[in-house]
């Protein structure tokens, strides 16, 4: 019997392990403070090595869908995927400076978007994705 408890209570955590697909932060009043999404090793570095070119990818879930961001380095650009974005589905893509000044808004009609930073400061700035009235906010940083 003790030998049951025992083998079972090494095999918790590598089964608690393969089970945490979204991770999430509390705050000390229990409020759902962000939520994590780990992505494949292999989906963070994409791209020609020749040319140096690699795209960074954080994913997050809204609404039941899951929204990829995909930054591509040196070209100050962000790219929004939405998976499984429906016509009837209303979706906003806002950034914003940190002092809260707003420099894009657009609507989001296709599973993939492209804002252009180029023609803005180098500096931090927050993504804001909008998608049947629940949100999500990605820090971006425009060097």
């Amino acid at each position: 019997m003790k030998e049951t408890i025992l083998a079972a209570a090494l095999l918790l955590p590598i089964a608690s392990r393969a089970q945490s697909i979204v991770q999430y932060t509390y705050d000390n009043a229990g409020n759902r403070t962000s939520q994590t999404i780990p992505s494949d090793r292999r989906n963070e570095t994409i791209g020609n090595q020749q040319d140096n070119t690699r795209e960074r990818t954080v994913d997050g879930i809204i609404d039941e869908h899951v929204v990829r961001v995909v930054s591509l380095y040196g070209q100050r650009r962000v790219r929004v995927e939405i998976l499984g974005l429906e016509s009837s589905d209303e979706c906003v893509l806002s950034v914003y400076t940190v002092s809260g000044r707003l420099v894009v808004d657009q609507g989001v009609e296709a599973l993939q978007s492209t804002i252009d930073l180029s023609s803005y400061r180098p500096g931090i700035y927050i993504l804001k994705v909008c998608l049947n009235s629940e949100f999500a906010n990605w820090k971006i940083i425009n060097k």
